[in-house]
């Protein structure tokens, strides 16, 4: 157990670093079709909530 904690306390912060700089790239690549929709999505839903005067809206 004690001859596996340096390497532990090596590949965990690089296991780290690696799943942040996947999901960045992964992320960065996003079409303008899908910006569009989600910011249409978004201003569909501020609405939404902006009409509802009873307070009663399932998000």
């Amino acid at each position: 157990m004690d001859d596996l904690v340096p390497i532990l306390y090596i590949l965990g912060p690089a296991l780290l670093i690696a799943a942040i700089v996947w999901a960045l790239a992964r992320n960065r690549g996003t079409s303008t079709t899908t910006d569009r929709e989600a910011e249409q999505g978004a201003r569909d839903l501020r609405r939404d909530i902006e009409t509802d005067h009873h307070g009663n809206m399932d998000l």
